[in-house]
């Protein structure tokens, strides 16, 4: 068994981030409100990092509840972690393995890099 109170904790910093993320966007109405002034990166910077806070939140409470606890839910938690650095993350596993013997079969180009 898990730490409830260690468990509590983490998902009440990622209700807290998914809160200050709700109130950063409330006065964005387009990507030029990012991109227009200063002040607007500094806002995608911040919401960046409230996202980077919640990724890392549930990194640490899939450690603390030794695997346990998310992949009781629907979204397939460790098919999204494992294939991070896919195109797609939803594809499903025999396809990316067919996509991945057709890539290591074709030679790199010369400016190209895996």
């Amino acid at each position: 068994m898990y730490d409830v109170d260690l468990t509590l904790h983490i998902l009440d910093q990622i209700h807290k981030s998914v809160v200050t993320i709700t109130k950063r966007f409330e006065p964005v109405r387009s990507v030029n409100d990012f991109m227009d002034s200063p002040r607007g990166m500094e806002k995608l910077d911040a919401i960046c990092m409230q996202l980077i806070v919640i990724g890392e939140s549930l990194k640490n409470l899939d450690k603390v509840t030794d695997r346990e606890l998310l992949k009781k839910y629907i979204i397939e938690f460790y098919r999204v972690k494992r294939c991070a650095r896919c195109e797609n993350p939803f594809t499903p596993r025999s396809q990316r393995k067919r996509n991945a013997r057709n890539d290591s079969s074709q030679p790199l180009s010369s400016g190209s890099r895996k």
